[in-house]
């Protein structure tokens, strides 16, 4: 096995004066108690700083590294450069298709990254579903992968790359998770649903794009932003009623 860097190489040398930038990143975990009315069960991780781009996980192979991971990160570079200072984008279809396959990358490594520590049980983003990612070289059947616009507070210095992970039970044993990365004003969610219930794909919030490879051309940022403070956290936290 090879170490992946969290955050590539070209990011660094495209931000140098984010490289001593704090660290923040964080899980949740909750499922309910043993009756229907009880407590939830809840997990939250703590906050760790250090500089973004010093982040690695020995958990990819040789060939992979140097292989499509490699081309993915040359196919991004444009659009995602653009999307993190906060430029308009257009998203081709490609785009779509490179955009959703590496954010998702990007959260499956950084969550089996040694640094992000005792990860909750029962876990949130299972093997099962990077294994998926590498044998498709694309989002699984039950997943959907939405951008929004991450507007920070003006009163108050942020971190350049945050990321969340949160799983929510459902009755009968199913479950659900978010995942989500903010780098800059770039914001990805990858929203996996439990097996048999496929994304609702219908109206679509107007704080989100979301990515449909083979579809049309769509633009970046959507029509409102996510603000810092309340709106964030009730962006990255999936909702504690079950079976929805």
């Amino acid at each position: 096995m090879t170490k992946e860097h969290i955050l590539p190489k070209w990011m660094r040398e495209e931000f140098p004066e984010l490289a001593r930038e704090p660290v923040f990143q964080g899980s949740q975990n909750e499922h309910d108690g043993p009756t229907p009315d009880g407590p939830r069960t809840v997990y939250r991780g703590g906050k760790e700083e250090s500089g973004p781009f010093n982040r690695q996980a020995p958990v990819v192979c040789g060939p992979c590294n140097n292989g499509w991971m490699s081309q993915l990160e040359t196919n991004v570079h444009e659009p995602l450069s653009r999307m993190i200072r906060g430029l308009p984008t257009v998203l081709t279809s490609e785009r779509q298709a490179v955009v959703a396959l590496w954010s998702a990358k990007t959260l499956m490594v950084a969550y089996r990254a040694p640094h992000f520590g005792p990860r909750p049980r029962p876990e949130v983003i299972l093997p099962v579903d990077a294994e998926r990612l590498y044998q498709d070289r694309a989002l699984g059947p039950m997943m959907v992968m939405g951008l929004a616009n991450y507007q920070p507070t003006p009163y108050a210095r942020e971190p350049l790359y945050v990321q969340s992970f949160t799983r929510m039970e459902h009755e009968g044993g199913a479950y659900s998770y978010c995942a989500t990365l903010r780098i800059g004003h770039f914001a990805a969610q990858l929203v996996r649903c439990p097996d048999g219930m496929y994304p609702p794909l219908g109206q679509i919030p107007p704080h989100l794009v979301l990515l449909r490879p083979g579809a049309s051309a769509v633009h970046w940022p959507p029509s409102r932003p996510i603000r810092a403070g309340a709106e964030w956290d009730s962006f990255v936290n999936l909702p504690e009623e079950t079976g929805t």
